[in-house]
């Protein structure tokens, strides 16, 4: 009976009080909310950055000069070489590679149509098309006779074609001054993904031949990708290749790697950990602060009996 007087008297107390009562719960339910929309977007954010990283694909993984990811030059050292490239090809004890691309990366001076940029250059082999496979919207993505014959050709991203010609414009032939050399105007590539696309949109792609050559003035590696036949071997592929780099640079048992190598699943798992800590992190703050209010609800009812 006690009970039965003491919720009827609370039911009574919540009417009596309408105001207080709806902002008592407005304030409940504003911070649950929060903390639910919180780490409901921190794994919304994880599954975004999961489908856009598998755009380029689960079958291949990454080379970079240097032994440290998070060294401040990571991706900086010259410790890869062109015949690092073509010992790697042509181990035969190495047979689940399918494509090997290479690439070199610059920042240069454009200039076309009146227009005096800087733009971020690739060097690249034609592997990088069949590894990346941007969507080409004119011509041709650099080939192989490209780089064999150190031919001065570019494809543009689209926004770069955009930035010197004009949306959607056709510069098949056209001329671009890249570092005052001229160019022809090859293809015009794109990337729908929202995280590639930001990067390979807006740069210029060259032979590998000529950035070294003609660009750099010296053959500089930025990343090695490979890509693998058969998934399921991928980690017994990378173990083959950095048994193989090792012997080549001389590294002793013990010494650390003068090279970086990174898989689409080292990545994920990467993004997933921070992004997890942060989403966590941000939740815990919210929860606090919801606690935090939920006290202050508490004693102003008090106050108020």
């Amino acid at each position: 009976m006690e009970y039965k007087e003491s919720f009827l008297s609370s039911i009574y107390a919540l009417k009596a009080n309408k105001l207080r009562t709806f902002l008592t719960m407005l304030g409940i339910i504003i911070g649950i909310s929060s903390v639910i929309l919180i780490v409901s977007i921190g794994q919304g954010a994880v599954s975004f950055i999961t489908k856009e990283l598998s755009v380029f694909g689960t079958n291949f993984f990454s080379i970079n000069p240097g032994g440290d990811i998070l060294s401040a030059t990571a991706g900086q050292s010259n410790t890869l070489t062109m015949a690092d490239v073509e010992a790697i090809r042509n181990d035969s004890s190495i047979s689940n590679i399918e494509y090997i691309a290479v690439n070199s990366i610059g920042t240069v001076k454009a200039v076309a149509n009146g227009e005096d940029k800087n733009v971020m250059a690739y060097g690249v082999t034609y592997e990088m098309y069949e590894i990346l496979k941007p969507d080409m919207v004119y011509g041709d993505f650099i080939s192989d006779e490209n780089n064999l014959g150190s031919e001065r050709v570019a494809v543009l991203g689209v926004d770069v074609v955009e930035k010197f010609f004009g949306k959607d414009a056709d510069p098949t032939s056209e001329t671009i001054k890249i570092n005052n050399m001229p160019f022809r105007v090859i293809g015009v590539a794109e990337s729908t993904s929202f995280l590639a696309g930001g990067v390979l949109n807006n740069s210029i792609y060259i032979p590998l031949s000529v950035m070294f050559d003609q660009i750099l003035g010296k053959e500089y590696i930025q990343e090695i990708d490979i890509s693998v036949k058969d998934t399921d071997t991928i980690n017994q592929t990378i173990e083959d290749v950095e048994i193989l780099l090792r012997d080549r640079h001389n590294l002793e048992e013990g010494e650390d790697n003068d090279f970086i190598t990174q898989s689409f699943q080292d990545m994920l798992s990467t993004v997933q950990t921070i992004t997890n800590l942060l989403t966590v992190m941000v939740a815990a703050i919210s929860a606090i602060s919801l606690v935090v209010g939920g006290v202050g609800v508490m004693n102003i009812m008090f106050v108020s009996v």
